[in-house]
């Protein structure tokens, strides 16, 4: 009988299903300099970046919703539609500076600033009801 490892069943998986990437900087720049932004999609923990750190995950094809979060503040959400082979690039870095304790305590919402720079303008552009022309990579 060939047993096959936990590790290995998920590689064969993984190379089944459709997948896209999720390409994320953190700017060295503001607070937070020790410390990792965890990087949720659609909800679930995938990983951390650290400052001027830039981090690759794979992810499922489709719509996601993706924010930042470190302790008890974190980013607005970005929604990001992925299709197979493609890389959604986001770049993150603290809002506030150090002299801002009071304005971030009262916008734990937005502590963390998110821009998309690939995917995800296609997502808002769906949503304006604007057709989409796919670019060459």
């Amino acid at each position: 009988m060939l047993r096959v490892s936990d590790d290995e069943a998920a590689s064969v998986a993984s190379q089944a299903e459709p997948c896209g990437r999720l390409e994320i900087f953190r700017a060295k720049r503001g607070p937070d300099l020790f410390r990792a932004y965890h990087v949720l999609v659609d909800g679930a923990d995938i990983g951390e970046v650290r400052r001027g750190q830039s981090r690759l995950f794979d992810i499922s094809t489709g719509r996601h919703e993706v924010h930042l979060v470190i302790d008890w503040a974190r980013s607005p959400s970005i929604d990001i539609d992925l299709v197979s082979g493609e890389t959604a690039k986001l770049v993150c870095w603290p809002k506030f500076h150090f002299g801002q304790a009071k304005k971030a305590m009262a916008n734990s919402d937005e502590w963390i600033s998110v821009r998309c720079e690939l995917s995800c303008h296609r997502v808002m552009a769906l949503a304006a009801g604007f057709a989409v022309r796919r670019w060459p990579s």
